[in-house]
């Protein structure tokens, strides 16, 4: 929800993941913390709150239409949504399994050619995932999805959140514009991105 537009709210003590519902008459239950799953769990809701405070594709444009972008809201066979956030300037894209499927490549529609880094993955091994993240630049490629003429090969976690950052926007018809081929389709044919 940390991706959705509208404004946030973290219950006291929910940032560790207690066992127990919050009481008022009590203290928080400070000595869930000295448990890795909790201790992790409070370093994913800090990463988490440092990438919302930091983006302000999230919170900008926050109470009108024009600052989020459905790309896939009905995948219900796997469990996916796909949107993207936007402050007019740059643009963050939000890919999220609820099933417990590995899916090791799957193809999304973007809203723009160009490259894109992952800011922040769900399955960091430092939150206790299982270490499914993308390390460097990812170029969309040429080939339609989701109603987009861009697209990017991803691997998506089980029960797992993966969000995109747009980092250099590359206009998708420019004159005598350059396409790197890379055969990465195992049924050998190529495909272009665009660079």
């Amino acid at each position: 929800m940390m991706m959705h537009p509208g404004k946030k709210l973290l219950f006291m003590g929910t940032e560790y993941a207690p066992f127990r519902e919050w009481a008022y008459e009590e203290s928080l239950e400070w000595f869930m913390l000295d448990y890795e799953m909790h201790a992790k769990f409070q370093r994913f809701t800090a990463d988490l709150n440092h990438l919302y405070l930091s983006s302000p594709e999230l919170w900008k444009r926050d109470l009108g239409w024009d600052g989020c972008e459905w790309i896939d809201a009905d995948n219900a066979d796997e469990n996916i949504i796909v949107f993207s956030r936007t402050d007019g300037k740059s643009r963050l894209l939000a890919v999220i399994n609820f099933s417990p499927v590995y899916f090791p490549e799957y193809r999304i529609g973007v809203p723009a050619c160009g490259e894109w880094v992952e800011v922040f993955s769900s399955d960091k091994l430092e939150y206790g995932g299982g270490g499914v993240t993308h390390e460097g630049i990812l170029r969309s490629e040429d080939e339609e999805k989701n109603g987009r003429e861009e697209s990017l090969k991803i691997r998506i976690a089980p029960h797992g959140a993966h969000i995109f950052r747009l980092v250099k926007e590359i206009p998708h018809a420019v004159p005598n514009a350059t396409c790197e081929v890379a055969n990465i389709n195992p049924k050998g044919r190529n495909k272009k991105q665009c660079s």
